[in-house]
């Protein structure tokens, strides 16, 4: 039982730190601008041939139609 006990607390831990270490990655990814919600940094993943995308290069939103000029030099000097 107390084994039990122990596989049980040691997965949730273990779920814990994976969600945590999501947040704080969702966190430094989030760039924040005017015109666009949810626009994110795609930097730091990993490609299929064992190299990771460079911050500050590729970035994702739903429409970016909207930056504002202040947004436009906040790109640039990421």
């Amino acid at each position: 039982m107390i084994m039990k006990k122990s596989i049980i607390l040691l997965t949730i831990a273990l779920i814990s730190v994976k969600a945590f270490a999501q947040v704080a990655d969702s966190a430094k990814r989030h760039v924040v601008l005017q015109g666009a919600a949810n626009f994110r940094d795609l930097g730091g993943y990993a490609t299929a041939d064992g190299h990771h995308v460079k911050w500050g290069e590729i970035y994702r939103s739903a429409d970016i139609s909207k930056l504002t000029d202040a947004d436009l030099e906040i790109l640039k000097q990421n």
